[in-house]
């Protein structure tokens, strides 16, 4: 029998403020010392805390069923994890130079380490042994060392680190070669600051079109420079894998400008965003990366598309059968459409793309295209849902608990979502965001791509095109993405380069070329090879009887 777990466990609120202020000790000692030792700490904790914070959430979610693991074994775990990192916390805040007195506390905190890690880990032997599928989940590579994350990343590529407290920003900036630390304080009002730039980018407002131009240029260059300024130089020639925190992950960086703007009339089209001169990706963190995005088998199976067209919603204002005031999509057939001009794939549209369907047909899938909306809770991350097709009209039935992908195993190497809702739109910790993609990612997918915003359908259909075009000619799902920004933002009409339009499309995960079934151009070229081979043959024989 299964056994559903309560909001009691480890993950909570109280292990957030102890790696908070572990990360804010160990920071400030490196600081004063300059000692590698506190350098690799601070990384460590800042990719713990990540880690766990989604791994609270699913922990804690009502709807989350671990097989058939005893509660007490659970609770005594966690028991076990919160003393064994407090204790953790108290030797690693002590200086260099103790007094004898305090010499003897750190023998007596390191011997109680030792007993506390020895029945923990006699616990997750028992976990590992008897419990495999939730051993995998918990302590699948959580945490990884700077020179572990170096030891894996490409020459041509950087990853960003950012570590939010309510004061102070801390960034490592990691590439093959090399690693820093920076630390800075906060300016007044940087929540704020980022709330607002989001407000301006999520919508369109044609009557305070030149205000909301100006605040806009001011705002993204002004978090431009406090973000990026100091370390632009280590970015240049690289592409960024960026791994944001708090309400960072809300941000989508390429609408940062890197330049003061002084337009006198808006034009959105001449700014120079940070996409102009960055290709970036996103990550759930270091160690989920390198876990789950890397150690992908090849997979030559079919893209299968999603596309409900909720017409059943049509006329209908916040109800029982449309809580969340979704809106039909209606320009969903483009996008179907420039995904079979590309590639071999099996679609499901109107009422047959069901959540039924899902289920049997996605474990094949080399691509998941999911055209609908999704809704995100940032209070619960693990109850954000996806809405399929509907059976008989009831919403309920459409909807697919992003805590569900926990129980699956899907071989994809691309999940697209084109077209999301936020919910309630709270701004919190972006955690919703991620545990979509790390849902996908724990159920085999190494890469997703979602949007921060509910984007307009039809420019949602035209970058979609133009991305599964750049996908079949063999680009990495990074660049493809970064070029179909691109050609949205420099096509003739101005105001369709606002970022409202191609900004909240987002890559979390893995950014190499997709492992998928053949696009139509390669299965041209299976034919086409062939035959100039042997038109060659023929026009040398040719020549050598002619000789």
């Amino acid at each position: 029998m299964q056994q559903k777990y309560s909001s009691n466990l480890i993950l909570n609120k109280e292990v957030e403020t102890l790696l908070n202020h572990a990360i804010l000790v160990s920071n400030k000692l490196y600081s004063l010392t300059k000692e590698s030792n506190y350098f690799e700490a601070t990384f460590r904790f800042i990719e713990q805390n990540k880690s766990t914070a989604l791994l609270a959430g699913l922990q804690k979610s009502n709807t989350l069923r671990l097989a058939n693991v005893p509660s007490s074994l659970i609770e005594r775990e966690n028991q076990l994890k919160q003393n064994l990192l407090s204790i953790q916390e108290k030797i690693s805040s002590s200086t260099s130079k103790l007094s004898s007195a305090e010499n003897k506390l750190q023998q007596i905190f390191k011997q109680q380490q030792e007993v506390l890690q020895k029945n923990l880990d006699s616990i997750q032997s028992v976990l590992f042994e008897q419990y495999p599928d939730y051993y995998r989940l918990f302590y699948g590579n959580n945490v990884i060392s700077i020179a572990q994350v170096q030891s894996h990343l490409d020459k041509n590529k950087v990853i960003l680190d950012f570590a939010l407290s309510d004061s102070l920003l801390i960034t490592y900036v990691i590439r093959k070669d090399d690693a820093t630390l920076t630390t800075k304080k906060l300016p007044a009002g940087f929540n704020n600051s980022i709330e607002r730039l989001l407000q301006l980018i999520r919508f369109v407002n044609t009557d305070n079109s030149k205000a909301d131009f100006q605040s806009f240029t001011q705002l993204s260059y002004r978090i431009y420079e406090f973000l990026f300024a100091d370390i632009e130089e280590q970015l240049q020639g690289k592409e960024l894998l960026i791994v944001p925190d708090g309400i960072l992950s809300y941000l989508p960086f390429d609408v940062l400008l890197t330049q003061k703007v002084n337009l006198e009339r808006p034009d959105y089209r001449k700014l120079p965003y940070f996409i102009r001169t960055h290709v970036s990706s996103t990550l759930n963190s270091a160690a989920i990366y390198f876990s789950y995005s890397q150690n992908k088998k090849r997979n030559y199976g079919q893209i299968v598309a999603f596309a409900p067209d909720y017409s059943f919603l049509e006329g209908q204002a916040a109800s029982n059968n449309n809580p969340f005031s979704l809106m039909p999509l209606n320009h969903v057939n483009q996008e179907l459409e420039s995904i079979s001009n590309a590639f071999d794939a099996k679609i499901y549209k109107g009422n047959q793309a069901t959540k039924e369907n899902f289920l049997s047909s996605a474990k094949q899938a080399s691509v998941l295209h999911l055209a609908m909306h999704a809704v995100l809770n940032d209070e619960d991350p693990f109850l954000s849902q996806l809405v399929f097709a509907p059976k008989e009209q009831e919403f309920n039935s459409s909807l697919f608990l992003v805590s569900d992908l926990f129980g699956m195993t899907l071989s994809a190497d691309l999940a697209v979502l084109s077209a999301c809702n936020s919910g309630n739109g709270k701004l919190n910790k972006g955690e919703g965001i991620l545990s979509l993609s790390t849902g996908f990612q724990y159920a085999g997918v190494p890469s997703i791509i979602m949007t921060h915003w509910d984007v307009n359908d039809k420019f949602s259909a035209e970058l979609m095109s133009n991305f599964y075009a750049n996908l079949a000619q063999g680009m990495a799902k990074n660049n493809a993405l970064h070029e179909a920004k691109l050609k949205i933002i420099n096509q003739e009409n101005a105001l369709y380069s606002h970022p409202y339009y191609w900004a909240g499309f987002t890559l979390i995960g893995n950014e190499t070329a997709i492992v998928a079934g053949k696009s139509k151009f390669g299965n041209s070229l299976e034919f086409i090879i062939p035959l100039l081979i042997l038109a060659f043959l023929f026009l040398r024989k040719k020549q050598i009887q002619n000789g």
